[in-house]
């Protein structure tokens, strides 16, 4: 008891050691614009090292194609399936620059990318995506969908400094499907956390997306990320090229000069190989085994013509480089 008749609080050195290390840490905490510890805020299903990608074997470029992004939110304006088709196209071409990426609103955009074919059930039909893509000398098509955009609030901190933040959660899936095996090469849900202020969580629960920093940062750190994968799952398959069409000893191939390839190159042939059916509908290509050789004897930008050498070859079958 002081001598003026008021109360004095007593704290022992390491009490008041301990309140401080609280106090510290709360105001840490409490200025971190993110929650989650992977990378820029993002998180995944599956988090794997990414390694250095290399150009393919025989220094030939590999096609991928995109199909625009769906948008299963509410936020229905802004056109932002299309703002992150781009972004993440874009990560793409910066990741592996000897990769070619096809986009939609490109000038020669193939229209039967437009839309992806569909079982009745709804789900997407591989096997025909899988065709589709060897008709256009594609490696994979990358798709997947705006999932899911929403808001969340949570009281954090301790004792008389808890307040309420505001959150925004922004989650994408992404699907890239292998032309050769109409197998997924990637299938993963990439999900970022931002604390917000209280304008842009009120923004989120209007639905209303003009002028979100917070959602732009969103999505670019999750192309960025994307892309990186991406990357890395091409970057490991074989090149490989189709043989769409034959006229006796000739065939037409879905690639041309814009991935490298010149006349007088010459190639492995390997049978389509066997269809192996799973569940839900789904169908999955077996590789097949080396039954011939060919030459290339003329070049367009798209398309090849070629010669074969030795063995046989039909329309389905895939060329690789000679090992």
């Amino acid at each position: 008891m002081a001598t003026d008749g008021t109360k004095c609080l007593k704290i022992n050195p390491r009490g008041f050691y301990t309140v401080c290390v609280l106090i510290a840490l709360l105001f840490i905490s409490y200025g971190c614009t993110t929650v989650s510890n992977i990378g820029d805020g993002i998180s995944k299903r599956t988090k794997k090292v990414i390694r250095s990608i290399k150009a393919p074997k025989g220094n030939l470029s590999k096609k991928i194609g995109f199909i625009l992004f769906e948008n299963k939110t509410l936020f229905k304006k802004n056109n932002l399936e299309a703002d992150f088709t781009k972004r993440l196209g874009e990560s793409v071409k910066q990741k592996c620059p000897s990769v070619i990426v096809v986009m939609p609103g490109d000038k020669d955009f193939p229209n039967i990318l437009a839309a992806l074919p569909r079982h009745p059930s709804g789900r997407i039909d591989n096997m025909v995506l899988a065709n589709i893509a060897k008709q256009l000398g594609l490696s994979a098509i990358v798709t997947g969908s705006l999932h899911d955009i929403s808001e969340s609030a949570e009281e954090k901190g301790i004792l008389w400094f808890k307040d309420i933040h505001n959150f925004i959660s922004t989650k994408l899936i992404v699907e890239v499907f292998d032309s050769q095996s109409a197998a997924k090469l990637l299938d993963n849900v990439y999900v970022h956390e931002s604390e917000v202020g209280e304008t842009e969580y009120e923004m989120i629960r209007a639905k209303k997306a003009d002028g979100l920093p917070e959602l732009e940062v969103a999505l670019e750190n999750i192309a960025i990320e994307m892309g990186e994968e991406i990357c890395e799952e091409v970057a490991k398959q074989p090149w490989r090229a189709y043989i769409v069409a034959v006229n006796e000893k000739t065939a037409t191939i879905s690639s041309g000069s814009q991935v490298g390839i010149k006349p007088g190159d010459r190639f492995d042939i390997y049978s389509a190989g066997t269809i192996l059916n799973g569940t839900g509908g789904q169908s999955f290509h077996m590789p097949g085994q080396k039954i011939g050789e060919l030459k290339i004897t003329d070049v367009e930008p798209g398309s090849l013509q070629a010669l074969l050498t030795d063995g046989e070859m039909k329309q389905g079958d895939y060329i690789k480089h000679q090992e």
